[in-house]
């Protein structure tokens, strides 16, 4: 398997630069069309007519080396960044700065001016990599400017606290333009810090960052996490004013390594963090960690909550969640317990992507579903429903539902057009496309069903195993 992902990155990196070969080319392409279009035609005068000598065409905020707009040398620079905006990380990786992006910096000081917000816009920096210490003493040593370039910042701790003093030294940069954080606790479960560790890497990392009323951050990621409330707050209310997208991977904390003041610290606090712009949330409780910060922030515009669960240890939707919020996404396991949904919320959408183990049969599957939509304290609100069942089971011979089991779906979603107000919804299953599973869907959603769509296969499923039914009701 090693040696299979090994020649697969080679061939993405031969990708990469041949990609980056044909873009180049084409900018060449391009800068002889535009010289083409640049140059200035001479036009024979009529006879007995005065010679003039024709003027230069001059250019305003042209580049010295080709003689275009700088504009125009802007928009191909930016042509090469191929990185997208809101997607920094392949298989776990940062994206590399791509190798025509590099070249370009190099023709001269203009270009390279161009370029420079480019190259930098994303960097991760690993604390448990001497290479990468070495880098951030570059960044507040050597080149404290380069941070002001900096709006994607991915930092991953490393496990032993002594590491931080190893590249904590002296007067750090701020990243004052920073819109996007992400931070890797990189732990593994039983090395896990305690509160007070793991608060003595947040002090620094505040102090990386601007002061709330000077924040740009929108989007927040923690990955391995602790629920303690000390470990999360000063990152909150560093970019409480501009957050619109928080998403926490909280991980488990043995109970001999919790902070003993925690709820100390949390009483002691005077006043909400109001996070006024955030629209959605991600919480994965990977383990049996709850994110209780009642009394302590508030979200009052929040649009979608997300919650990934898959253990069976008692969960509910944090309390601090508007009971107006729109979309309700559940990425669950069918052996987890049943969320507790409260008595006050109302989504307007719910989806649940149930995960399927290879051993798990569908009837617990859609007995899960049916007490979840059942759970619901206002399912007359709801306008859309989505239920994905995503199958283990592609490689082996696969077990499909049986009629049982689509009748079990059926008699749930019909529970909830019975209130009057869904109008949509999308039910996607692992099934043959033959006739035979067609007809079980439709002889079972008949009364309801009103267009049913077939799906090409997932890229890494079987032909022919996938069936996306969509329900649009009226």
């Amino acid at each position: 398997m090693s040696t299979s992902n090994g020649r697969n990155r080679r061939v993405m990196e031969r990708f990469k630069i041949d990609t980056n070969h044909r873009i180049a080319s084409g900018v060449a392409s391009t800068i002889r069309q535009i010289r083409r279009f640049m140059t200035v035609q001479r036009v024979k005068p009529p006879l007995n007519h005065p010679v003039d000598r024709p003027k230069p065409l001059t250019l305003t905020n042209a580049d010295e080396t080709t003689g275009f707009p700088i504009e125009l040398i802007r928009k191909i620079i930016a042509l090469l960044d191929d990185r997208p905006l809101d997607e920094l990380y392949y298989c776990g990786e940062c994206r590399r700065v791509p190798t025509g992006l590099v070249a370009c910096s190099l023709v001269c000081s203009s270009w390279n001016d161009i370029c420079r917000p480019h190259i930098f816009r994303s960097v991760t920096l690993d604390y448990g990599r001497d290479s990468d210490i070495s880098r951030l003493s570059f960044l507040y040593l050597t080149a404290p400017h380069l941070c002001t370039y900096i709006r994607n910042l991915e930092l991953r701790l490393p496990e032993t606290p002594g590491a931080v003093s190893r590249w904590v030294q002296g007067r750090l940069p701020q990243f004052i333009n920073l819109h996007e954080l992400r931070l890797d606790g990189n732990f593994s479960v039983w090395c896990f810090p305690n509160s007070g560790t793991l608060s003595m890497y947040i002090s620094h990392i505040v102090s990386l960052l601007p002061k709330a009323s000077a924040s740009h951050i929108k989007r927040l990621d923690l990955r391995c996490w602790s629920a303690a409330a000390e470990d999360l707050l000063p990152l909150l209310s560093a970019c409480q004013t501009t957050l619109e997208d928080l998403s926490m991977e909280i991980d488990f904390i043995p109970e001999s390594s919790l902070h003993q003041e925690t709820f100390e610290s949390t009483s002691k606090i005077s006043s909400l963090i109001h996070l006024n712009a955030l629209r959605s949330l991600t919480v994965h409780e990977r383990y049996a960690a709850r994110l209780s910060l009642s009394n302590v922030i508030e979200c009052p515009n929040l649009e979608t909550l997300r919650i990934e669960h898959y253990t069976d240890e008692f969960w509910d939707i944090p309390p601090w969640a508007p009971d107006g919020l729109s979309n309700l996404i559940l990425d669950v396991d069918p052996n987890a317990m049943l969320p507790d949904l409260g008595i006050t919320m109302r989504p307007s959408h719910l989806t649940i992507n149930i995960h399927k183990q290879d051993d798990t049969p569908y009837s617990r599957v859609v007995a899960w579903i049916a007490a979840c939509t059942n759970r619901l304290p206002h399912p007359k609100h709801l306008q859309q429903l989505t239920i994905a069942i995503m199958d283990a089971q592609y490689w082996d011979t696969p077990i499909y539902p049986d009629l049982a089991d689509y009748e079990g779906l059926y008699h749930a979603v019909q529970s909830i057009h019975a209130q009057g107000s869904l109008k949509h919804v999308n039910l996607s299953v692992i099934a043959h496309k033959g006739a035979v599973s067609t007809s079980k869907l439709v002889e079972l959603f008949g009364p309801i069903l009103r267009d049913l769509e077939e799906t090409p296969s997932a890229p890494n499923a079987i032909e022919d195993r996938e069936v996306q039914v969509r329900m649009w009701l009226v």
